[in-house]
């Protein structure tokens, strides 16, 4: 498991899997939507699209990573 910190659009910190993610989508000013596989299982994040991505690409080939 590839677990993943990011802070949410509300200032939480929350844990992603790398693993599981099925796709994020970029929702404009710097808000990023990070999806496991339906409504309940979406996180959205505080960060731009491209960060969020490397980041868990990231993750995905050297383990667990933390983003602030």
């Amino acid at each position: 498991m590839n677990l993943v910190r990011f802070e949410d659009i509300n200032g939480k910190e929350t844990f992603v899997n790398a693993d599981r993610v099925n796709f994020i989508s970029d929702y404009g000013s710097g808000t990023t939507e990070i999806n496991f596989g339906g409504k309940e299982a979406t996180v959205y994040v505080a960060l731009d699209v491209s960060k969020v991505a490397s980041t868990l690409l990231k993750a995905e080939k050297y383990g667990t990573f933390t983003q602030r």
